[in-house]
């Protein structure tokens, strides 16, 4: 039995269709209320209702189970009380601790990128790797990169009707996005392969991109240019005073897209090691343009 925990999640469900696909018993860890819940069942996942922030249900939930996959974060969260230390801290903190108490072998988990800053979402990640590293279970940690279906999206000030995007930054720094459907690849041959334990594996895409290389890519499979508007410094800086005092994830966010330092990772040495085949960002330009935007 494999436990999933982030299973109403992008990533998670995706990870979830992956492995009953091929087979496997999954448990999905689920909010009670959840209006996602439905599409677990009907991939055939076994739900166990619980809360990162309530010890009891998630030693309930790792009862049986061989191997923990976990992807749950709380930036995009709404529920009152969850905090980046309450869930990615100290929830997860639990989270080993209650899946070594239940003896489970192996714990696989998706954390940030080797070159994420240095803020309290981020160390709250490091101290979860870092927990696992101490424990007597296998683990496997992947060092994800920005996903692409979060970056590029209106959040991330894509407009693709307007054909204009609203750049936090400079749009001159290069990350490595990568789709969390190669992410997802990665969790799941991470539960089969034993080369991949004990490991702490970065992922990130194929290339690494600029703003504005990624504003050409969309551009030309849209046919029609993006135009690349940096947001006035002034305005940012009000933002930034404004959201300040009333949510730690809004500033977060805003501190994300508007990042300088490069986040480059060099998939080679990894895909030759463990084959997937990862999405350009022109693939996923394809994908989601076809869509009604």
């Amino acid at each position: 039995m494999i436990l999933v925990v982030g299973a109403t999640g992008m990533l998670g469900k995706e990870i979830c269709r992956r492995l009953c696909e091929r087979g496997a018993s999954v448990r999905g860890l689920v909010r009670r209320g959840s209006l996602k819940e439905t599409d677990l069942t009907g991939m055939g996942v076994e739900i166990a209702y619980g809360d990162l922030k309530e010890p009891v249900s998630i030693e309930e939930a790792c009862r049986g189970v061989q191997c923990v996959v976990s992807t749950a974060n709380s930036m995009m969260s709404r529920k009152s009380g969850d905090s980046f230390q309450a869930v990615d801290g100290d929830g997860h903190l639990g989270l080993v601790a209650a899946a070594e108490k239940a003896g489970i072998e192996h714990f696989v988990y998706v954390s940030v990128s080797p070159n994420s800053p240095d803020c309290v979402f981020f160390r709250c990640k490091r101290d979860v790797e870092q927990a696992l590293r101490d424990s007597k279970m296998a683990w496997t940690v992947l060092q994800a990169s920005a996903f692409m279906e979060t970056f590029f999206t209106k959040m991330g000030g894509w407009n693709f009707q307007k054909g204009v995007v609203r750049s936090l930054s400079s749009g001159h720094t290069p990350t490595s996005y990568v789709s969390r459907n190669d992410v997802a690849a990665f969790a799941v041959m991470a539960t089969e392969n034993p080369a991949m334990r004990g490991r702490t594996i970065p992922v990130g895409g194929p290339e690494a991109l600029t703003v504005v290389e990624a504003a050409e890519v969309f551009g030309e499979v849209r046919g029609a240019p993006i135009k690349v508007k940096p947001m006035p410094i002034g305005l940012l800086k009000t933002a930034g005073l404004f959201i300040r005092p009333f949510s730690e994830r809004a500033k977060m966010i805003v501190s994300l897209l508007g990042k300088e330092n490069p986040d480059v990772i060099d998939m080679e040495p990894v895909v030759s090691e463990f084959p997937v085949k990862l999405t350009s960002l022109r693939e996923f330009a394809t994908r989601i343009l076809d869509k009604p935007q």
